[in-house]
């Protein structure tokens, strides 16, 4: 397949508060659902740093089926690497709209449990079927979800990624 990669050279500004808790960090982004997976979840999953770090985040979008190595392959020649959880809640309160466009996967939030199986967050959308809302999309964090050793990313998918 073709390794071009379609650029956004527009960053997104974002502001990541250390202060905040793990839990707080995801209320910040007042999602529909956040749809948690079997993993404990806990403080320890966000880089622990002091105050309040501004950051450039970058969406990238391959527009081919990828995957994991491939996209952090072609992250690395365009001097990025993949975004971290905190990168990606950070993202999700302030650009609320973004991931009714499309999946916004943060592959620095990759985690491994004791059997050897590998989850990812992201951000993504759905239709609600419900009679009030139906047709209405709503947003969804993907808290660790569980990949399939041979699954790959969609073409139309978008990565979070962030300088290294």
């Amino acid at each position: 397949h073709n390794e071009a990669f379609t650029f956004v050279f527009k960053p997104y500004p974002v502001s990541v508060d250390y202060s905040r808790s793990f839990n707080e960090m995801i209320a910040a982004g007042k999602y529909d659902l956040v749809n948690n997976s079997d993993i404990a979840v806990d403080n320890s999953l966000v880089t622990r740093k002091k105050g309040t770090l501004d950051v450039k985040l970058y969406l990238i979008h391959l527009d081919y089926v990828a995957t994991d190595e491939e996209v952090v392959r072609g992250l690395n020649s365009l001097g990025l690497q993949p975004a971290k959880m905190e990168h990606l809640l950070a993202f999700g309160a302030k650009y609320p709209d973004k991931q009714l466009e499309f999946p916004i996967i943060a592959l620095g939030s990759a985690l491994i449990d004791p059997l050897g199986r590998e989850y990812v967050s992201y951000l993504d959308s759905f239709e609600d079927v419900t009679y009030l809302d139906r047709g209405k999309p709503k947003r969804c964090l993907y808290l660790f979800s569980k990949l399939k050793a041979d699954e790959k990313w969609l073409e139309h998918c978008r990565f979070l990624a962030i300088s290294k």
